[in-house]
């Protein structure tokens, strides 16, 4: 058990079983991540009393192959500048099994290659996932969603304003009309420069104001869109989309959740996400049935 202000870990090991509470200052880490191969697991950090420009786990940019695994992170209900968890740059990372909420960014990829996989983000003011620079991720099986009314004037779900490919498979948003000032859309891309492949596969948005959008920012990316699942969009499926862009094999329909009202986005019996979903090698090689199910979780 801890209580600091920063824990720099300069060197390669493993941290497990930590428990970390009542970090204090503005920008600064809770814990700095310096070494190559470092393994951080099985952990607790509650952020209190800082101020903005803070990170709970920050993995600096000289690092690759850093693994965060089975971490739960919390911070404020006023999150302004504070994030969960930055990877600077660096490659070959993973995030997983990771519960952050109550940041304005739960994860921030900056200039970083790595894979963000099967994570509760939730809370997130200004986005539960944004890729900066030249980040270049793959995005699986992370349930994203708000649990209580915002007021963020950005209030995006996953962010990719890159110049990288970025690859995001079976991942799902909820409840982002809960932030009426936001732009309450489960996938904004906006890529700063050149044409970057944004490939989505059997991602699910439910009940937001958009499910994707494009947005100018100095990029234009090729878009490999298809078989996403659309539930109850305040406004439309796709914004700034051509129609040739957009999924062919999409489904706007109740996913009929076991128990969405609690947070349970396990699909029911008779949900039409189902084997409605495209194969993805690496990714979905286990499925069940005729094909992979639409969003995180695939039923037995």
């Amino acid at each position: 058990y801890w209580s600091c202000a920063t824990f720099d870990v300069q060197a390669a090991c493993t941290l497990q079983n930590l428990t970390i509470a009542r970090c204090y200052d503005s920008g600064r880490s809770c814990l700095r991540l310096d070494g190559d191969g470092t393994t951080l697991q099985n952990s607790s950090l509650s952020i209190q009393g800082v101020k903005t420009g803070y990170v709970a786990v920050l993995v600096d940019a000289t690092a690759a192959n850093v693994s965060l695994s089975g971490l739960t992170i919390t911070g404020l209900a006023t999150s302004q500048g504070l994030y969960g968890i930055q990877l600077q740059g660096g490659t070959g990372h993973l995030v997983q099994n990771c519960t952050i909420s109550e940041f304005e960014q739960c994860v921030r990829l900056t200039a970083a290659t790595g894979t963000v996989n099967n994570n509760v983000l939730t809370n997130f003011n200004h986005s539960a996932i944004l890729c900066n620079t030249t980040a270049a991720p793959t995005l699986q099986h992370n349930v994203m969603y708000l649990t209580r009314d915002l007021n963020d004037p950005a209030g995006h779900g996953i962010v990719l304003h890159n110049s990288a490919n970025s690859s995001l498979y079976h991942n799902l948003f909820a409840w982002l009309n809960r932030n009426p000032a936001g732009g309450q859309e489960a996938y904004y891309i906006a890529p700063i420069s050149g044409t970057p492949t944004v490939k989505l596969r059997n991602n699910v948005a439910y009940q937001c104001k958009y499910g994707i959008i494009v947005s100018a920012a100095g990029g234009t990316p090729t878009l490999d869109l298809d078989y996403t699942g659309f539930y109850s969009m305040d406004t439309s499926n796709y914004n700034g989309i051509d129609p040739g862009d957009q999924g062919a094999h999409d489904v706007t329909a109740d996913p009929l959740f076991t128990d969405a009202a609690n947070n349970d986005f396990t699909l029911g019996g008779s949900s039409p996400y189902i084997d409605a979903g495209d194969t993805v090698a690496g990714v979905n090689d286990s499925y069940q049935g005729d094909a992979p199910d639409l969003g995180p979780y695939e039923t037995a």
